[in-house]
């Protein structure tokens, strides 16, 4: 049984949340976002991205051949729907973006999951983490795209410095703010 649930909260900084979740129990396909650009489109990047994954991920497999951003063949067919979800929606976060002037720049972080029975694939790009839960519990399965945990696994910062450090808050990729990102996909 999976069970599953949402919640966000607009912290201390701002006056709208720029988060968005989608849970979809019969698709077994979970996403969250948090967008960055601004007040409003933010917003709608996380909206674009948690879409646009979504719908991906419920849709039937599509052939090897038809991949628009290629098929890995080191990864499985869930591995490549995963990355090909996240890279769309880099896609159309970034068409929206040259679309629409104020939101120049709009970008988002995504976590995904989709389950196939007892396995898991994780796709995650930005600093949006997946956790797991079990025997009480909580684990860190991802990684975030940032400066600081570049910095943790060079060894250069502990990970308590990583809390305070002055570039603590800077992404190395998010969807929309690069031509194109390399999610990092797993699979449990």
């Amino acid at each position: 049984m999976v069970l599953a649930s949402g919640l966000s909260d607009v912290g201390c900084r701002r006056n709208n949340n720029q988060d968005r979740i989608s849970i979809e129990l019969q698709a077994s396909v979970f996403v969250v976002a948090d967008g960055m650009g601004g007040e409003q489109c933010g917003g709608l990047a996380a909206e674009i991205a948690v879409n646009t994954v979504a719908s991906y991920l419920r849709a039937p497999d599509g052939a090897p051949d038809s991949w628009p951003f290629g098929y890995d063949s080191n990864s499985d067919l869930a591995g490549n729907r995963m990355a090909t979800a996240i890279q769309l929606a880099n896609v159309k976060i970034r068409e929206r973006s040259n679309a629409v002037p104020e939101c120049d720049g709009m970008g988002s972080t995504i976590s995904a999951l989709s389950l196939n029975g007892k396995a898991a694939t994780i796709g995650t790009v930005g600093d949006s983490r997946v956790y797991v839960y079990r025997q009480n519990k909580l684990r860190q399965l991802t990684k975030d795209d940032s400066v600081v945990a570049r910095l943790v696994d060079a060894g250069e910062i502990s990970a308590e410095d990583a809390q305070v450090h002055p570039m603590r808050n800077v992404l190395t990729q998010a969807a929309g703010k690069m031509e194109r990102v390399v999610p990092q996909i797993q699979q449990i």
